[in-house]
């Protein structure tokens, strides 16, 4: 039985679907039966799990032979971000440890192999360690960034025909990944089982720029869309704006950074994979166009 950890969620939710597709086991992990209602009409058994309580946790993975980890979406308006983060992999890691698990992949991120430099994906780092640690064969998937990132500056492009990007020179190639491929990723993964252990690295088809997805924003509105730089020095106050506390803007601020100076980056540690979905695919699904 496979245990799918977040698998409401835009990566999980294709994980537990290609396993179900297979006809295999799978529990689902969800914060309500509601939410998972599909996917238990879908053939998957659904577990509800608090992922800040221990027992909760251990029990989700009892009787389990493998699993898909991430770390489920943290509230960006809290600070202590890195430590919630610690706190929430070691309950997973100790759950997957006691239920004498076989294989786990893991969502992690591409620049994972780095403990410093990379903002939110430091917490990504340590729980790769803690897997290390474990002895559990892991599988530590590393995708690019999400072309589903954009979706929040979509409005933007939208309302005001501008698309406002925090990755510094706005020409330049950026490896990005749809999160469909990665839940295929990991579902392939899972199935061929400890054999898989080591790292993956993933990203989409092309490496787009900002500018590139400015304009394929601009295709499929129809309306010109022009990339707007929002300068490193300027995007903490800018992203506290939106809600966020200052600990995770800095950190974001610190990922961007990284990003534009090739420290976040694949080091080529693993194999390395290319997906099929190609970034105007997202957008336009994001734009319901």
């Amino acid at each position: 039985m496979y245990v799918i950890v977040g698998a409401t969620g835009n990566t999980g939710r294709v994980v537990a679907e290609q396993l179900l597709a297979e006809g295999r086991e799978v529990r689902a992990w969800v914060r309500s039966e509601a939410r998972g209602a599909d996917l238990a009409e879908a053939g998957a058994s659904l577990a509800v799990v608090d992922v800040e309580d221990d027992a909760s946790v251990r029990a989700g993975f009892e009787g389990a032979r493998a699993a898909y980890l991430m770390l489920p979406p943290p509230d960006y308006s809290k600070d202590g971000f890195l430590a919630t983060r610690a706190r929430i992999a070691k309950r997973l890691v100790d759950g997957a440890v006691a239920a004498g698990l076989e294989h786990v992949v893991l969502l992690s991120s591409i620049g994972a192999q780095h403990p410093e430099g990379t903002g939110v994906i430091r917490s990504l780092h340590h729980t790769e360690e803690l897997l290390r640690a474990s002895a559990i064969p892991a599988t530590f998937l590393r995708p690019a960034y999400f072309v589903e990132n954009w979706g929040s500056v979509l409005p933007a492009a939208q309302g005001d025909g501008v698309l406002p990007q925090m990755l510094g020179d706005a020409t330049a190639p950026v490896p990005m990944v749809a999160t469909r491929d990665i839940g295929r990723a990991a579902a392939r993964a899972l199935l061929e089982g400890p054999s898989a252990a080591g790292v993956i690295e993933l990203e989409g088809p092309t490496r787009p720029s900002p500018v590139d997805i400015a304009a394929s924003v601009a295709s499929i509105l129809g309306r010109p869309v022009a990339p707007i730089d929002v300068p490193f020095d300027a995007q903490v106050a800018t992203l506290q704006s939106f809600g966020m506390s200052q600990d995770v803007a800095s950190l974001f601020n610190e990922m961007n950074r990284g990003i534009a100076a090739g420290h976040v980056t694949f080091d080529g540690s693993g194999t390395h994979e290319r997906g099929e979905t190609d970034a105007t695919t997202v957008l336009r699904a994001l734009l319901n166009a």
